[in-house]
């Protein structure tokens, strides 16, 4: 079946809100055994809107869904079991579009969906570089929350999400939990960069998914995998597992690529042909976030990655106890101003970090040196620390006369075992 949301009164314009119009259609085709609800060209305003088993939500070419600026046109907050929000980061658990233990569920299209994220935060920030927390203080009103994630898969099986663009969010662009047999493909994210949270893609304790041809450029990590394995409820997953991503390019003013926060495990991950264009750490592992949780890493591989503009190529760090094991990054070329970080705070709980044909050159940082900013970036040019099995096969770190001045050293591995042999060079 297909139904167009204006057959069932939706009218575009972007004025009229249209929340029951397009829910309307949304679960007439369900009752009929599923098809499409096509958005047709046009601005169509609207609050939160359910996803149903077997339905297609297909945007047109030129077509918006534009998200209310009004919080009383979402969900409520009690609306699942599995939502939540975060009151230190100012957002709740209210969405524009959900789907909850849904099967066969898809969104396609070339049209743009809008999360009004300019009605909750007000103008950009103009400074020359951007600190994450300093998002939070450009919220309009610091009593005043903002919507959660912008598109949300809870405990879902058969998951397509395919060519639509999400834009102007006020939280996380695309969020999945508890998730089995997902495809993502040529997603389109794009958000201002002063805004705090607008992660691109949050993956969290789903079962083969993959992940190709997107392209992600926004506030927070533009790719996230996580394993809150305590927050899926009805299935039975307990990792993050069977992750697959591919010819993706990605921006970001905080994490690439994030590999970490959690309370489960994360395992078998792929990541290929990546091409990180601006942000934090390039790649980032880290077993809690802000003190908080312990999460398990297991056998990660990225290949194939080209970065520019990143202040740390890689960061491995382990401050809770939990298990980094058997990652690997090999044909890894970057050109970034911080340093090569790969610390445990735990003896015997990193172990198998391989860097295979790296070639890291360190160029121009874009703000002023001053001893604060170099403590972050770090001291050495590469600085391991408890980690068992460390090897460099083929790692080159590059930096000229002028730059090294910077830096206190080449390498700094201490209570280190493996073949970690290191090539330094000024150029």
């Amino acid at each position: 079946m297909n139904i167009d949301i204006t057959d069932r009164g939706a009218v575009p314009g972007g004025k009229v809100l249209c929340t029951a119009e397009i829910q309307r259609a949304i679960d007439d085709c369900n009752a009929s055994g599923g098809g499409r609800v096509t958005v047709s060209s046009g601005v169509f305003l609207t609050g939160t809107i359910w996803l149903r088993d077997n339905v297609e939500l297909h945007l047109e070419h030129g077509s918006v869904l534009k998200a209310s600026a009004d919080m009383n046109d979402y969900n409520a907050l009690d609306a699942y079991p599995q939502n939540y929000g975060c009151d230190a980061e100012m957002w709740v658990g209210k969405h524009l579009i959900i789907a909850h233990e849904t099967t066969g569920t898809a969104i396609t299209g070339t049209g743009t969906i809008d999360g009004s994220g300019d009605a909750f935060y007000g103008e950009p920030d103009i400074r020359p570089r951007y600190y994450w927390k300093d998002g939070l203080a450009l919220a309009k009103d610091p009593k005043v929350m903002r919507p959660g994630q912008l598109v949300c898969f809870i405990e879902c099986d058969d998951v397509t999400v395919r060519d639509v663009k999400l834009t102007n969010m006020p939280c996380w662009g695309l969020f999945l939990l508890g998730c089995e047999n997902v495809t993502i493909q040529g997603l389109r994210v794009f958000n201002d960069k002063t805004h705090a949270n607008t992660d691109g893609i949050d993956i969290d304790t789903c079962r083969h998914v993959t992940v190709s041809d997107c392209v992600i450029d926004t506030g927070d990590d533009a790719i996230a995998i996580r394993g809150c394995a305590h927050r899926v409820i009805k299935k039975k997953i307990t990792a993050c597992e069977y992750v697959t991503i591919t010819n993706c390019t990605l921006a970001s003013s905080a994490c690439l690529f994030r590999v970490g926060v959690g309370q489960g495990t994360i395992r078998h991950v792929r990541a290929s042909n990546l091409t990180l264009e601006r942000g934090e750490a390039g790649m980032c592992f880290q077993t809690d976030f802000g003190g908080h949780g312990r999460v398990n890493i297991e056998d990660v591989n990225f290949s194939g990655v080209s970065a520019y503009g990143v202040s740390y190529p890689v960061i491995i760090w382990e401050g809770n106890g939990a298990n980094v094991r058997d990652i690997t990054i090999e044909n890894y070329r970057a050109w970034c101003m911080g340093s090569l970080r790969m610390n445990a705070a735990h003896r015997d709980t990193v172990s198998g970090i391989t860097l295979r044909n790296c070639d890291f050159r360190i160029i121009d940082s874009p703000f002023e040196m001053t001893e604060n900013v170099k403590n972050m970036r770090g001291r050495y040019l590469c600085e391991a620390s408890n980690i068992n099995e460390l090897n460099f096969e083929n790692l080159r770190i590059l930096c000229d006369e002028e730059r090294a001045k910077l830096w206190d050293g080449g390498a700094r591995i201490m209570n280190c075992t493996g073949k970690y042999g290191f090539e330094g060079e000024t150029i």
